[in-house]
């Protein structure tokens, strides 16, 4: 038995609750996105507009990959489209957090 092989039954189980799951982190990044927008509004402090593009940037993600399951199921939104959004929220947030 391989180390993959213990891998196994989650990856399966993760399959079966995969729209729910997808649904659930698009609903919660839009929340968040909310959130970082009324608080940046609150306060206007560059720092967190920073932070909130790279919400937003999370949120177009998702609701990328949950439109992807319905238009055309696992080819619309590739996985090398994903790695660079996630990179630009990696350095947005780099940016926020080493910002003078």
């Amino acid at each position: 038995m391989t180390f993959w092989d213990i891998l196994r039954p989650i990856t399966e189980m993760a399959w079966e609750i995969n729209i729910a799951s997808e649904f659930l982190t698009l609903f919660l990044s839009l929340c968040v996105l909310a959130i970082s927008v009324l608080a940046y509004r609150k306060t206007k402090s560059k720092r967190l507009l920073i932070v909130t593009l790279a919400f937003l940037l999370f949120a177009v993600k998702w609701v990328l990959k949950v439109a992807d399951q319905f238009i055309s199921p696992g080819f619309f939104f590739s996985r090398a489209s994903e790695a660079l959004v996630e990179l630009g929220i990696l350095a947005l947030l780099f940016y926020a957090i080493f910002k003078k």
